[in-house]
């Protein structure tokens, strides 16, 4: 499932899972847990040096490496769907955003974003709800991207969320035609708050969607699914944390990094002691149609 690629388009007769079938449990500290609650707390507009501009809020990788996303936790009220994008060095250069809206709907879709030279998108989350809040996702579920294979050094990584796009059975915009589902992503001038003219260098005010933050070696994201600025701007909507092998691969990825000895910070940088290093395969219950947020 977390090779799934957008051109590999499922049938309307097939039906997704809402959590991949090669999801494996890694164990989180509940203490951890409870740290990540107090950086991107319900309702509370975040940190804004999260959101500094002058951070890009996508991972490069330094060196050859094996990547996974874990799931920590979610605050939405939509079942929203987790993704990646890769791409290459200098494959959104010179190009604006009117130039990947080919439609000129003033949303870029992922059809129009896998259409740009040097990218490739994966599924990664179908369903991104927590069990109790209309998925079946328990912290710590993790998946690979690229099915796990390596990917190599010089990479971008980004992230995308489709807000509310699980159906119970499919991902609107992803295994169903285009049909104007909202797409936020980390590459901010991709966003419905820039402009037509904004760039991957100048994306405009409020185009930001994704927190990030480094970690010891991991990497914390957190995305808001609503429309800026309006909405709680809390970044909680649905949390991950990012992680390589080996670890460093993800320094040179220009985010924000918490260095403050505060307790919280402390064990937020125990991440990786609190990481079993051997993943459990996690059982997962069948795909349950409706009953959502």
């Amino acid at each position: 499932m977390a090779g799934l690629l957008l051109a590999e388009f499922l049938s309307p007769a097939q039906a997704l899972s809402s959590v991949p079938d090669d999801v494996f449990q890694m164990s989180i500290d509940a203490a951890l847990t409870r740290a990540v609650s107090t950086m991107l707390p319900e309702s509370s507009n975040v940190d804004g040096a999260f959101l500094n501009p002058a951070y890009d809020p996508n991972i490069l990788l330094g060196a050859d490496a094996q990547v996974s996303v874990t799931f920590v936790s979610e605050g939405a009220g939509y079942r929203n769907t987790l993704g990646y994008v890769l791409f290459t060095d200098g494959a959104f250069d010179g190009l604006t955003k009117s130039d990947v809206d080919t439609n000129g709907n003033h949303r870029i879709s992922l059809a129009e974003l896998d259409a740009v030279a040097g990218t490739e998108l994966g599924l990664l989350f179908p369903n991104a709800s927590a069990q109790g809040s209309g998925g079946d996702l328990a912290p710590g579920d993790t998946v690979f991207l690229n099915d796990g294979n390596l990917l190599s050094a010089g990479t971008s990584i980004g992230f995308f969320l489709i807000q509310n796009a699980w159906t119970g059975h499919n991902i609107l915009g992803w295994d169903v035609a285009d049909v104007g589902a909202q797409v936020f992503y980390s590459i901010d001038h991709l966003n419905p708050e820039a402009a037509a003219a904004a760039t991957i260098g100048d994306p405009g005010a409020n185009s930001r969607h994704v927190a990030m933050m480094h970690v010891g070696e991991t990497i914390l994201l957190g995305f808001e699914d609503l429309v800026r600025p309006g909405g709680d701007n809390d970044f909680n909507d649905a949390v991950f944390f990012v992680s390589a092998t080996p670890g460093i691969a993800l320094a040179p990825t220009d985010v924000f990094r918490v260095f403050e000895p505060q307790s919280a910070v402390l064990l937020l940088i125990g991440f990786a002691a609190a990481l079993h290093l051997s993943p459990r395969r996690r059982r997962v219950a069948p795909a349950r149609a409706g009953g959502g947020q």
